[in-house]
């Protein structure tokens, strides 16, 4: 998936998870942590509002899900374990929203 966030400046995130079609293989989305944008560990489950969603089976594509996460670490990023063979079949995508600013905007 994409790279990592800097919250730098941001006190709440959360990550708009949109799964599409689904074919073949399991696609875990999981989101991980870091202090220094280099060393990443995984978010704990009590990190975040509710669980990320795996598509690994026909009816679990075509939605949209909504996760905040409640840690505190600087840097996060999420990406798609993928599994199976051949485990090419999904759609996922992720939009992270970042709120919270402790600045306000420049005009």
């Amino acid at each position: 998936m994409g790279g990592s966030i800097d919250r730098l400046g941001f006190e709440k995130l959360s990550f708009l998870v949109t799964t599409g079609d689904w074919t073949n293989g399991s696609h875990a989305v999981v989101a991980e942590e870091s202090a220094d944008n280099a060393n990443w560990t995984a978010v704990p489950a009590a990190s975040l509002t509710k669980a990320l969603p795996t598509v690994d089976a026909a009816g679990k594509g075509n939605a949209s899900t909504l996760v905040g996460y409640l840690g505190d670490a600087r840097y996060v990023r999420v990406k798609a374990n993928v599994s199976g063979s051949p485990a090419t079949g999904a759609v996922v995508g992720v939009v992270v929203l970042l709120a919270g600013a402790r600045a306000k905007p420049v005009q």
